[in-house]
């Protein structure tokens, strides 16, 4: 709210957190895509409520399983160069 008062021409993007591998996701908590999609849930709801738009990035990244593919992520969560790049390019296309 406070951006929407400080910008109010702005066009202001939430979003969602990414999944992570399958691998890190059976680690168990507090990481597990169970967790993440509840959190997502929650944050594409409190954008709705202010009114701002809210980006599912994970179709750009996930593999058939909704799980981030293993090559994407040295530890199972952040990003390798090349997956930061499609995540980017789809930014650009979706914003």
């Amino acid at each position: 709210r406070e951006l929407q008062d400080l910008q109010p021409d702005a066009v202001i993007y939430i979003q969602s957190i990414i999944p992570v591998t399958a691998s890190k996701d059976a680690a168990g908590y507090p990481f597990t895509n169970e967790n993440i999609a509840d959190f997502n849930v929650a944050v594409k709801a409190a954008a709705d409520n202010c009114g701002v738009n809210f980006i599912d990035v994970s179709p750009a990244l996930v593999d058939e399983n909704g799980n981030l593919p293993e090559d994407a992520a040295s530890d199972g969560i952040h990003l390798t160069k090349d997956y930061l790049l499609k995540w980017i390019d789809f930014l650009e296309k979706n914003t």
